[in-house]
């Protein structure tokens, strides 16, 4: 069905408008299950825990899109993602830490130290920068790209 517009005016579907300049409005939610294509939209994204027990990391990985799985220990981790992105030197990482304020010295900051198309690899270190040992109140990682 091809519905085109030779004015100011609007098509309105249900609850979905748009207009002459293709901005769409949905009143009400929109699920989609194929991928945004745009720039302002998170590429990869996850969050996981690393907690010690004794001598063993146990990774977890809470929630994620695009990544399949979260590996490494001692503040150095891999991200792997689900599809690759198209280019290496083309997509920014941001990082967060949980913290609950508990013992000195606190987790001060992540960064990113190899960044491939299939995967980036972080380090969170603490606030004398020191690698982490683990990571019990979670790391968020997104990863952003046109």
């Amino acid at each position: 069905v091809l519905i085109t517009s030779d004015g100011n005016g609007l098509v309105i579907i249900n609850d979905v408008t748009i207009d002459t300049n293709g901005k769409m409005v949905v009143n009400g939610e929109l699920d989609v299950t194929g991928t945004f294509i745009s720039p302002f939209t998170p590429k990869a994204w996850c969050t996981f825990t690393d907690i010690l027990t004794l001598t063993s990391n146990d990774i977890t990985l809470e929630a994620s899109a695009n990544v399949t799985s979260v590996t490494g220990a001692n503040g150095v981790y891999t991200i792997n993602f689900t599809t690759p992105l198209s280019t290496v030197n083309n997509y920014g990482v941001l990082i967060t830490m949980g913290t609950t304020g508990g013992a000195l010295p606190f987790v001060s900051h992540g960064f990113w130290t190899v960044r491939e198309a299939g995967y980036v690899t972080i380090s969170i270190v603490d606030a004398s920068g020191t690698l982490v040992a683990s990571a019990p109140q979670g790391v968020t990682v997104m990863i952003m790209s046109t």
